[in-house]
């Protein structure tokens, strides 16, 4: 069952929610970026600090205030506060690209934007190998036709499946390099509650997407990938 994190709602704009043994948040990066910058940018590590250097105006805010509430949520999970965000790229190795990770904590975590809005997620690696995110502006309102040279000759999905598909790719690991039309929702799933198992490209690889709270006009979800050690 999906409950409503106060503890990430203290400011405006923002909030959070648990979602089984996954830990949301999200916040309005412009609403939040001057009172968590100070502390903020005491947390990012050499490359992380490069990276929000390197950015400007609202790309930056969103930047900052992610790693800010990833932060908080890695913390939480595990317990410590020891421990490095980074970008690391598993294919070439440079930390100014790639999808979010944590060194020194047993988490997983992801990242996502809708508009100035940022959604991070995290779990424990006793929970999860893996983890994805994704939100996006709307309502689940019949099929994105604009999505519809993607999924051809299939039906294209609703903003809740699209939002699906994307958090499977990110728990999967490879992103868009995969089709979206490769990704296919089974059964019901055991990780999350009311998750549905994920198939890519006929696969079962231990991934399965939820459905999670999210703020009024958004859509989100979360994707985790078993496989994970015990605690």
């Amino acid at each position: 069952m999906a409950t409503v994190d106060a503890a990430h709602a203290s400011a405006p704009g923002a909030g959070g929610a648990r979602l089984g043994a996954v830990r949301i948040a999200w916040a309005d990066a412009a609403d939040v970026v001057d009172a968590v910058r100070p502390l903020a940018l005491a947390g990012l590590a050499v490359g992380q600090l490069r990276r929000y250097e390197a950015m400007e105006g609202a790309l930056a805010a969103r930047f900052l205030v992610g790693r800010w509430l990833l932060a908080d949520l890695v913390a939480e999970v595990c317990d410590t506060d020891d421990f490095v965000l980074s970008n690391r790229c598993e294919q070439c190795g440079a930390d100014d690209h790639g999808a979010p990770r944590v060194s020194g904590a047993d988490a997983v975590v992801s990242v996502s934007y809708a508009r100035g809005l940022v959604a991070v997620a995290a779990a424990h690696l006793a929970d999860a190998a893996a983890l994805g995110i994704d939100i996006e502006t709307g309502t689940p309102a019949g099929p994105l036709t604009e999505l519809a040279p993607l999924f051809a000759p299939g039906e294209p999905p609703d903003l809740r499946g699209w939002t699906l598909i994307e958090a499977a790719l990110k728990a999967d690991g490879r992103g868009l390099r995969v089709a979206p039309a490769a990704v296919r929702l089974g059964a019901d799933g055991a990780l999350l509650p009311a998750a549905r198992r994920v198939l890519i490209a006929g696969l079962d690889d231990g991934i399965e997407a939820a459905p999670a709270p999210a703020p009024e006009g958004f859509v989100l979800s979360v994707a985790v990938r078993s496989g994970a050690r015990p605690r």
